[in-house]
């Protein structure tokens, strides 16, 4: 029994599930009046398109990744005893017990009202222990609340779950056929099938039509269908075809099993009804990825928040917004670990980073002290507001190495993080506190004035600061993002109001234009002086530009990529692709400073008509670099090889666009739009660049349209507020090609 794309999973097997990585990660509603199919049998497998490629010849061209299995999850203690494996999929969870299979299914947009649909092999052998089959690379993590004694960790999945001898010669066997769930009869020969009888319970009532299919009247007006069963032999390596039906045991009753004809009881026989849902369920809720990283291998890693009950590792009966980290395979066609932490009130995730060991590193902000603090004595306890924190996970994602707070009595939001050859960590962003966690040899231990920055540099152990400086001058600094070199040095890029007292050096650019300037700044390994520094934007106070840095990146030759916004007329142009600014207000720019800060080797516009911006950053060994953003100039802005048409955006958030640039920044590879009809949360757009060249685009969209490749994992928009997405970006010759792997709500 098969569940089709949209509902993909419910019945006994109801499950689309996240991913798991998602995620990691995973699904979302269901849609008004769209048909689930979901199908039982090893061996039928029913059409269920799963969306058209996009692609052109010359253009970013959608890969497949592949679809991420179905997980059925051991029950080690995060659900009730009863349950021995669940699974999840959007807006509903499926529990087997030792007696049923119990379906929740969310109705409605909301988180409560759930619909318990009980399917019971009635006369099944009391006590059975369900038996786990083809073991999955997947791991589960639920490191949830402080107390670790209660986490629970390398949390197995399996791809199946066999009731053995559920009857006398009879088993029953549940599978996932991608991300949908199946299940079969398995009729031993000899075994008496007149014994196998299904009972519903929490159902408005059950008919069998005039097509011979089984009609599941739910409470809520929906419609669980099973289709008229597929009933086959294999004989001499042949499927035979037998003819089977459903019974009702009674006239408006709940009780149902099968009718077959004429069949050779000395061969097995496999039973398989299709089972179609439709009715509108609402979608768990709400999803966004933050962050994404890539390690040597190719394996992938993101971070975001989720208050979906379906996601992997969503506690049970829990509410509010989890923080989660997950890693996919490099191929994209398992999760290696999905990992839920925190409270579930107050915590967010802003940036990860990932080390040559495959620890990962994730930074964001708490609003409460909820969060564990490993070791006990950390660097820093909450102190007030809103406190960035810092959380170091293990390769298996089942452990934090450290975890601590970093802040003040004020609000700290820390935008990226960032880790070294040693493991060391990086993080910067803003604080509002004048008593931010500082060291005092640091370059500014002290507060400046205004919204101050911050950068925070963390020792391997997570035992002790490096340092950790105040950053800026006596206005308004807003660091956004940082990298740092294998010497330890960190370079940071932001936006400031502060035109000539950031800094005591000679920079390239001497002071900053009203209202603001994006700034570079490079700190030595000890946090103690700036060794280099740069405004970067217009010289006209006249025209009153604000310019501001977002993104930025290293090559293996210390050169120093930023990108950003900027609404100056005449913002540096060196060997320029696009030599004017022609968006209103702004465009996105796009520089390269060489190593040794001695000037520009790039710098240009990138941008149409109306409002641009450039995001994130990223370079490859081959010296191109990458840059993401978001644009509302529609059709004008510039293209090349583009993966997509430009798409009419309702919101203004704008369309995102990924371009990659030729190594002299003066050509472009491909530039493409990448998104629906309805974009969200473009500010929480991450990105990052592997050696080979290949781009990994994350975010949050509302768009029911997003492009996605035909063997995605999840091809339709899965409901809630928002749906998170995963895209890998890869050049082959002639073009570029993306591969969607993963839609996650």
């Amino acid at each position: 029994m098969k569940i089709a794309k949209l509902l993909s999973g419910y019945f006994v097997g109801s499950l689309l599930f996240l991913g798991v990585a998602t995620l990691l990660f995973g699904p979302g509603s269901v849609q008004a009046s769209t048909e689930k199919s979901f199908n039982p049998s090893t061996t039928i497998q029913p059409e269920n398109p799963l969306g058209s490629a996009v692609s052109q010849e010359k253009a970013p061209r959608q890969e497949s990744y592949g679809r991420l299995p179905l997980y059925f999850i051991e029950n080690r203690g995060q659900v009730d005893r009863k349950v021995q494996f669940y699974a999840r999929g959007r807006g509903q969870r499926l529990a087997f017990t030792s007696r049923e299979a119990v379906l929740s299914l969310s109705q409605g947009k909301g988180k409560g009202k759930v619909a318990k649909i009980h399917l019971t092999p009635v006369g099944i052998k009391p006590g059975i222990t369900i038996q786990a089959l083809d073991p999955q690379e997947a791991r589960f993590n639920y490191l949830l609340g402080k107390d670790q004694s209660r986490w629970q960790r390398d949390v197995p999945s399996y791809g199946a779950v066999l009731y053995r001898e559920a009857y006398p010669g009879i088993d029953l066997k549940f599978y996932g056929n991608g991300r949908e769930l199946e299940y079969d009869l398995i009729v031993r020969p000899g075994a008496d099938l007149s014994r196998v009888k299904f009972r519903y319970r929490g159902i408005a009532g059950l008919k069998v039509d005039a097509k011979g299919n089984l009609a599941v009247k739910l409470p809520d007006g929906g419609l669980l269908l099973q289709k008229k069963p597929i009933v086959y032999q294999v004989i001499d390596g042949r499927r035979v075809a037998r003819e089977g039906r459903f019974r009702l045991l009674k006239p408006g009753g709940t009780e149902y099993g099968f009718v077959v004809a004429a069949y050779d009881k000395t061969r097995p026989l496999i039973i398989d009804p299709v089972l179609v849902y439709s009715t509108y369920l609402g979608g768990s809720s709400e999803d966004n990825i933050s962050g994404v990283a890539v390690d040597q291998q190719g394996n992938v890693y993101v971070t975001g928040v989720t208050n979906s009950t379906d996601f992997p590792g969503y506690p049970e009966g829990g509410d509010g917004y989890h923080p989660f980290v997950a890693k996919l395979n490099a191929a994209g066609t398992a999760l290696v670990y999905s990992t839920v932490f925190g409270s579930g009130f107050g915590e967010w995730t802003d940036a990860i980073a990932v080390d040559g060991a495959g620890n990962a590193y994730v930074a964001g902000n708490a609003q409460n002290s909820g969060l564990p603090l490993i070791p006990p004595t950390p660097i820093c306890t909450y102190q007030g507001g809103r406190d960035a924190f810092v959380i170091k996970f293990n390769p298996a994602g089942n452990t934090m190495l450290y975890a601590t707070y970093l802040g003040g009595t004020g609000d700290e939001n820390p935008w990226s993080i960032a880790v070294d050859g040693t493991g060391q960590a990086y993080v910067t962003g803003q604080t509002q506190s004048i008593d931010y966690i500082t060291t005092p040899t640091s370059l500014h231990p002290g507060p400046l004035g205004g919204g101050d920055g911050f950068v925070s540099k963390i020792n391997t152990a997570g035992t002790a600061l490096v340092y950790s400086t105040y950053l800026g001058g006596s206005k308004e600094d807003t660091p956004a993002c940082i990298t740092a070199d294998g010497s330890g040095n960190a370079y940071v890029t932001g936006q400031t109001y502060s035109s000539t007292d950031f800094t005591t050096l000679t920079p390239m650019r001497p002071w900053a234009g009203p209202p603001t300037d994006a700034f570079i700044a490079k700190l030595n390994p000890n946090g103690t002086a700036m060794l280099n520094f740069t405004y970067l934007g217009g010289s006209l106070p006249a025209t009153r530009a604000a310019d501001g840095g977002n993104g930025i990146a290293l090559d293996q030759a210390g050169n120093i990529y930023v990108t950003g916004s900027t609404s100056s007329e005449d913002f540096p142009r060196v060997n320029a692709f696009q030599n004017s600014k022609v968006g209103v207000p702004s465009d996105a720019f796009v520089a390269k400073i060489d190593a040794a800060w001695s000037g520009l080797v790039y710098s240009t516009y990138l941008g149409g008509s109306l409002q641009d911006g450039g995001q994130k950053i990223g370079v490859d060994g081959a010296g191109c670099a990458y840059v993401m953003g978001a644009t509302l100039s529609g059709s004008n802005f510039p293209t090349k090889n583009s993966l997509q048409p430009y798409r009419a955006i309702s919101d203004y958030f704008g369309s995102l666009f990924v371009t990659k640039f030729s190594p002299s920044g003066r050509s472009l590879v491909y530039s493409t739009f990448l998104g629906g009809s309805l974009e969200s949360m473009s500010s929480l757009y991450s990105l990052a660049v592997d050696r080979a060249g290949n781009a990994y685009v994350a975010g949050g969209t509302r768009s029911t349209n997003y492009p996605t490749t035909k063997n995605a994992l999840h091809p339709d928009y899965l409901g809630g507020f928002t749906d998170g997405f995963v895209t890998k970006i890869a050049t082959p010759v002639s073009g570029a090609a993306v591969d969607l792997l993963l839609l996650l709500d």
